[in-house]
């Protein structure tokens, strides 16, 4: 095998940025669930009736700031592993989120400066990393930006491909408030949805719920979405 020098710095950060495009591309047809099968999540679970009954008192703002709650995924998971061994389709056998989609492909191929490929089991590992681990620091210029960018875009894509019934389980913030609107929930997933057509009345129904209680995060832009939105519904009922 012929000799290859070690890559610079630029067309490292260039050649590994591409591949991670690349990968965007040539998986968006399977980034989705199955028909009737959508999960999205987002926040954190606080059952503080729970937590009061432990304590034996209210719960203080020093109590909180220990007392982060369940994430949701952890949520979701107990949800779908219940469902599963009920095999119960009504409670939710075979639903799947984006990390559950992200598990079953390959990573994209970046590679160190010696043309090394970098190994990740699958993409859920690696884009989870992406966004964590330093050391990839030397090699993606903006490692944190890229991160939070194609996580932005790979829920866009999937919240897109819903299809039928879906559900959803959101949370509070990391402060006990309602979730801020730099989530992607909030700024990619609930757009999606509504620019969706191929959701259920159920699905529209429930959007048209979250659409409400996160009103405040949405401005007059949405306001077309939003009518046709109704108009969809309206659609069903008919049929």
């Amino acid at each position: 095998m012929a000799y290859k020098p070690a890559l610079s710095e630029g067309d490292l950060h260039s050649k590994n940025f591409k591949a991670i495009r690349t990968w965007v591309s040539e998986n968006k047809s399977k980034l989705k669930a199955p028909p009737n099968k959508t999960i999205l999540y987002s926040g954190r679970d606080y059952d503080l009736e729970d937590m009061e009954d432990e304590l034996g008192k209210r719960v203080s703002p020093e109590d909180r700031k220990t007392f982060m709650g369940t994430p949701m995924y952890k949520v979701v998971e107990k949800w779908q592993k219940h469902a599963n061994a009920a095999k119960d389709a009504k409670v939710g056998v075979g639903f799947k989120t984006l990390p559950d989609i992200l598990k079953t492909l390959k990573p994209p191929v970046i590679v160190d400066k010696d043309r090394k490929e970098i190994p990740y089991p699958n993409a859920w590992v690696f884009f989870n990393e992406l966004g964590k681990t330093a050391d990839l620091d030397a090699l993606l210029p903006n490692r944190k930006k890229i991160a939070k960018d194609v996580w932005g875009e790979l829920s866009d894509i999937f919240a897109s491909h819903a299809v039928g019934d879906i559900q959803i389980f959101d949370g509070a913030a990391d402060d006990y408030g309602i979730l801020q609107k730099d989530k992607d929930f909030i700024m990619r997933e609930l757009p999606a949805l509504l620019k969706d057509p191929k959701l259920s009345k159920q699905a529209k129904d429930l959007l048209a719920k979250k659409i409400g209680e996160f009103g405040s995060h949405f401005d007059r832009r949405y306001t077309e979405l939003l009518r046709n939105l109704q108009d969809g519904r309206e659609t069903l009922k008919t049929k």
